[in-house]
């Protein structure tokens, strides 16, 4: 077929499925997910879904427009673990921190556009935001609680998969990796790094889930006890 914009002919064939928004959002989440976000360009995006590149611009006017639809999917579809109705804050936020950080890692584009770009999507405000608020007030909190909770879990899950990110010995790695960062760690200079040198496992584990855990845990203990 001919793109209507610069006349030329479009690589999608004639017996191509008629394109549309939501084939071009998925093609950019994979484009995010098994590139990284800086590869997601209207030109490569394109080429995942076989069109020309100006094609793109008559479904999304620029890449910030196509940026936001991608938070916007994902966020969108969250979905709320499974927890007993009746379960309090204590059970109800460290679950809900934990598939957040599982959607992160599934799809890492998120956690960076949350860090960088601010979304107004209904979509992602209701997925992301709304049913995550009114669980936490099933749970027990009132609103303003359950907002700022929202909020310190959030930060919290993004701060820990970006610091977690480039830390590989905690992320399905072998126990060879793991006890070459424990020596590194265990070997390097006593007197000028007494507290380090002495503590290497706890060290290495910085970046490890149970890290993640013990202080979800705290966290959600405190809003339970009232002492947050």
């Amino acid at each position: 077929m001919v793109d209507q914009h610069n006349g030329r002919r479009s690589r999608r064939g004639a017996n191509a499925p008629t394109l549309t928004t939501e084939m071009i959002v998925e093609a950019a989440i994979r484009v995010a997910d098994d590139e990284g976000l800086n590869a997601v360009t209207m030109r490569r995006v394109a080429t995942e879904v076989n069109a020309g590149a100006m094609t793109l611009y008559s479904y999304f006017a620029s890449k910030d427009l196509l940026l936001d639809a991608i938070c916007d999917s994902i966020l969108g579809e969250f979905c709320l673990p499974k927890v007993d109705a009746d379960a309090p804050i204590d059970q109800v936020l460290p679950a809900v921190a934990h598939a957040f950080l599982q959607l992160i890692r599934e799809h890492p584009a998120a956690g960076r556009l949350l860090l960088e770009r601010v979304t107004d999507s209904p979509h992602a405000l209701e997925g992301g935001m709304e049913q995550v608020l009114a669980r936490f007030i099933a749970a027990g909190l009132d609103g303003p609680t359950a907002v700022h909770a929202y909020g310190v879990m959030i930060i919290y899950t993004l701060g820990f998969a970006q610091y977690q990110s480039p830390r590989t010995w905690n992320q399905d790695a072998d126990e060879d990796v793991r006890a070459e960062r424990v020596a590194f760690y265990r070997t390097l200079p006593h007197d000028k790094f007494e507290t380090i040198s002495s503590n290497p496992e706890a060290i290495v584990a910085l970046s490890a889930d149970h890290q993640f855990s013990i202080g979800i845990t705290l966290f959600a203990s405190a809003l339970a006890a009232g002492t947050y």
